[in-house]
Formats: C-alpha cells, sequence, structure tokens
C-alpha cells in the first residue's frame, strides 16, 4: 500500500539519513534563503529544532507506515468479504489513472476529511 516491502528497512541498525540540526542546516536549507536569516537568534534555533521534529526520514516515515499499516489490518479483518474485495480493488486502482498532483491533492483532501 505505501510502496515499499514490508521488511526493506530490516537490515538498518540505526538510521543513515541525516534531519536537519543546528550544525548541519547549511545542508538543507538554500544559501540564499539562509543569507536573509539570522542563524545566531534563539528564533532561528527554535526554527531548525520544531523542522527537525516535524520531519521524518524515509526510515522513520516507514516505521509510521508499519504502524499504521497494523491498525489498519485490525479493521480490514472485520470487514465482509464483499466489503475487503471493494478495498481491496479501491487500493490497486486508486493512483492508476492520475498523475502525482492529483494523487497529492486527494491525499490532502483524505487527511483533511479524516482529522
Amino acid at each position: 500500500m505505501y510502496g515499499v516491502e514490508w521488511n526493506y528497512y530490516d537490515h538498518l541498525k540505526f538510521d543513515p539519513e541525516d534531519k536537519i540540526t543546528e550544525f548541519n542546516y547549511e545542508k538543507f536549507i538554500p544559501k540564499q534563503v539562509l543569507s536573509k536569516m539570522d542563524t545566531k537568534s534563539a528564533e532561528f534555533k527554535k526554527f531548525i529544532k520544531l523542522t527537525n521534529l516535524n520531519s521524518k526520514t524515509k526510515w522513520e516515515q516507514h516505521k509510521d507506515n508499519q504502524e499504521n499499516f497494523s491498525e489498519l489490518m485490525q479493521i480490514i479483518t472485520q470487514l465482509s468479504q464483499e466489503e475487503t474485495e471493494i478495498f481491496l480493488h479501491l487500493v490497486k486502482n486508486r493512483s492508476r489513472s492520475m498523475n502525482n498532483q492529483q494523487q497529492l491533492t486527494n491525499d490532502l483532501i483524505d487527511q483533511a476529511c479524516s482529522d
């Protein structure tokens, strides 16, 4: 469902992907943008910390996807045969006829409605 096999990251012992910190922010923020920021201010450091907390590496996202899928499986097991077939058809065909922008729009709408 998420485009990656369940055990794709099982070989990892630690996450190799970097996240933004106050020590490596130059890798993540373009120089043109950095030139307009006061990188020594407390507000900038707070921004970096919040950005770090709100972003996910691919491995972290995979772990979240696994957890979400496990929760979804508990719901799916309670579906009737017909409901299960409808659901699987939806999952298989959802993004076939959509470009990435349409898919993103639909995902955002789904998220907003579920919230």
